[in-house]
């Protein structure tokens, strides 16, 4: 019998957005494959050029400009999407929290040995710690997987201090084993 973990949560705008990126960029395709797509054009260029060496003479500054340019904004955008905050999402969650009573409440988050209740004025859930598949830490947050792009996610800024933090480490690492990721 563990001791429990008592939390009580005011989630921002920027927590939401920062759970969401982190969740969202564990998947293979967002993680790399934005970085990755920009890269097949160019490597059709240096293919051709490899196949007709001559053809890099052939080229004018007007045709390398129609060349290269929409290629250099493919990889601009591509390199945005990936690396800078998007304001869509954190309007959108601007919206799901002015539009959710639940959301708009503090949430008392408990780590048990049952599992992570989490009790609103308004709602009551309990995650059994069966339903986590994987639970990993951040610099600023911990994650637990029920599914592979679904997540509970708690801030770390929510802890009390250092020792509530290393106690949750210590039950995840009973209750989860291996699938706990630190």
């Amino acid at each position: 019998m563990h001791e429990k973990i008592n939390l009580e949560i005011q989630f921002t705008v920027e927590d939401y957005a920062r759970g969401l990126s982190f969740i969202r960029n564990r998947h293979y395709i967002f993680k790399y494959g934005l970085i990755i797509l920009p890269i097949i054009p160019i490597a059709f260029y240096i293919f051709d050029y490899w196949q007709n060496p001559n053809s890099l003479y052939q080229l004018t500054w007007t045709t390398a400009l129609i060349n290269f340019a929409p290629l250099l904004l493919l990889v601009l955008f591509f390199m945005s999407i990936r690396f800078s905050f998007n304001p869509l999402v954190n309007r959108a969650i601007k919206k799901q929290i002015a539009s959710s009573p639940i959301l708009q409440e503090p949430q008392k988050i408990t780590f048990e040995d049952e599992g992570i209740r989490g009790e609103t004025a308004l709602s009551e859930t309990l995650t059994k710690w069966d339903a986590v598949t994987e639970a990993a830490e951040t610099e600023q947050d911990f994650f637990f997987f029920v599914a592979t792009q679904r997540a509970l996610f708690f801030p770390k800024k929510a802890f009390a201090d250092d020792f509530q933090i290393d106690l949750l480490r210590g039950l995840i690492r009973t209750k989860l084993g291996e699938r706990a990721k630190f």
